[in-house]
C-alpha cells in the first residue's frame, strides 16, 4: 500500500490497495480544514444540538413567564408559590453542588492539559 503524496494540504494520489485490487480515492483534505471527518461531524452536531437546546429552554421559560403573568387567583397564588420555593431554597447545599461541579471540571481540565503537555492524542 503506498502513501498519498500530499501537495497544498490536499491529498491529490490515490491508495492503491495490492490485496483486493481495488482503487480507494481519499477525500481531500482541504476540504475541512485539515480535521478528520468524525472531527467535523461532531462539532456540527453538538453545536446543533446545543442551540436546539437553549432555544427549546427559552420558549419554555418565555411559555412560564407568559402563563403565571395572568391576573386571576390561581395563578396569582402559584406565581407567589414559586417564589416562595426560590426564597427558601437552600443556598448551603446548592454551593455544594456548585463546589463540586467546579472539583470535577478542574479535574477534567487537568487531565485536557496533561494530553497536551505529553502529546498524547
Amino acid at each position: 500500500m503506498t502513501r498519498p503524496r500530499v501537495s497544498g494540504g490536499l491529498i491529490v494520489s490515490a491508495v492503491l490497495n495490492v490485496r483486493d485490487g481495488e482503487t480507494v480515492f481519499l477525500l481531500a483534505a482541504g476540504v475541512f480544514g485539515g480535521r478528520d471527518l468524525f472531527e467535523v461531524w461532531r462539532l456540527l452536531l453538538g453545536t446543533a444540538c446545543t442551540i436546539y437546546a437553549l432555544v427549546l429552554t427559552v420558549r419554555s421559560l418565555g411559555g412560564w413567564c407568559a402563563y403565571l403573568s395572568g391576573a386571576d387567583r390561581g395563578k396569582s397564588m402559584m406565581r407567589n408559590y414559586a417564589m416562595v420555593l426560590l426564597l427558601r431554597l437552600r443556598l448551603r447545599s446548592f454551593a455544594w453542588e456548585l463546589a463540586r461541579i467546579g472539583f470535577w471540571s478542574l479535574a477534567l481540565l487537568a487531565v485536557l492539559y496533561g494530553h497536551d503537555l505529553w502529546g498524547l492524542d
